[in-house]
């Protein structure tokens, strides 16, 4: 399926009012957003540079994993409805240990202006806290990439994550 995105008017940039600003999060269906999510994951794409992948998202498969509960996706919107951050996790067990339930969160990002304070960590602690309220028993794994550590590694440790192991692409 081709799916192009509309731009969608200031998308995540708008200043911030003054004051303790709240970001409202929840699970939605990749199947209604993915259009505001692909404006957004283009401004990921920017902010990590030419290190990754292009940009392509398989979204019969997305939506597929959606339809039979493999996948999900944990948004931030701010007080006017806006998406400002994403989570796409996906739902399995280990192949190596038929007991382990895992939610693998493949993909986050929050839009830089929505990371100061303590914003980003509520938004993670928010994305965990769901996570658990799904499947209690899941061991959460979170993958990212070296353009954003140190700053993700601290998040992380500070929600009780350790560091497990290093992939390495060609």
């Amino acid at each position: 399926m081709l799916m192009r995105a509309r731009p969608v008017q200031d998308q995540a940039r708008a200043r911030q009012p003054s004051g303790r600003e709240q970001l409202k999060c929840q699970w939605e269906l990749l199947t209604f957003i993915s259009r505001e999510v692909m404006v957004l994951a283009r401004r990921q794409q920017q902010e990590i540079g030419d290190s990754e992948q292009p940009l392509d998202p398989d979204w019969d498969r997305l939506f597929m994993e959606e339809r039979e509960k493999r996948f999900a996706v944990w948004t931030a919107r701010n007080a006017n409805g806006t998406l400002v951050g994403y989570a796409f996790v996906f739902f399995t067990t280990s192949l190596w240990s038929r007991g382990i339930v895992l939610a693998m969160i493949k993909l986050f990002y929050l839009a830089p202006e929505w990371r100061s304070g303590w914003l980003g960590l509520k938004f993670m602690r928010s994305l965990f806290e769901a996570i658990d309220r799904l499947n209690p028993v899941a061991t959460i794994q979170v993958e990212t990439n070296d353009w954003a550590m140190p700053r993700v590694a601290i998040l992380l440790e500070r929600c009780n994550f350790k560091r497990v192991h290093t992939t390495y692409q060609r």
